[in-house]
């Protein structure tokens, strides 16, 4: 182990921590590791890591914050997957050239509820449009 306390990204360290008590709370309750349920609890661990600021919807709505392509197709190829994961894989995946700011906009109505499985391809269309401006 190094003596040097220098070199040991702390806050790194500690984010691991809170981000194992949420996921392991998780599998308690019988839940299963879904990208859905990890970018939450990466929400969480923002929440407890940096209190209020976290609150603020530029903090965990960015470009940052989305599923990588691998994990949006594996949701999207699983027949198993819950109608929200599959919502949230499909929007994610739809972001990916879009600006940040269209991607802040889009994100922030998934979480308020206001993007679902019944205007789904709504979505989908309007940000093919969005990305057929650029």
């Amino acid at each position: 182990m190094n003596d040097n306390n220098d070199s040991v990204n702390w806050d790194k360290v500690n984010r691991g921590k809170v981000r194992y008590g949420f996921a392991l709370e998780l599998y308690k309750k019988g839940g299963m590791l879904t990208p859905s349920d990890m970018g939450e609890i990466e929400a969480f661990v923002d929440y407890v890591m940096l209190g209020v600021e976290a609150s603020d919807d530029s903090n965990k709505v960015g470009k940052d914050r989305l599923m990588t392509e691998a994990e949006c197709r594996e949701v999207l190829h699983n027949k198993n997957a819950r109608e929200d994961d599959y919502v949230r894989a499909t929007i994610h995946l739809e972001c990916r050239d879009l600006s940040e700011e269209e991607v802040k906009k889009i994100m922030t109505a998934y979480n308020n509820g206001r993007i679902t499985m019944s205007n789904l391809e709504e979505c989908v269309d309007r940000m093919a449009e969005l990305r057929s401006k650029k």
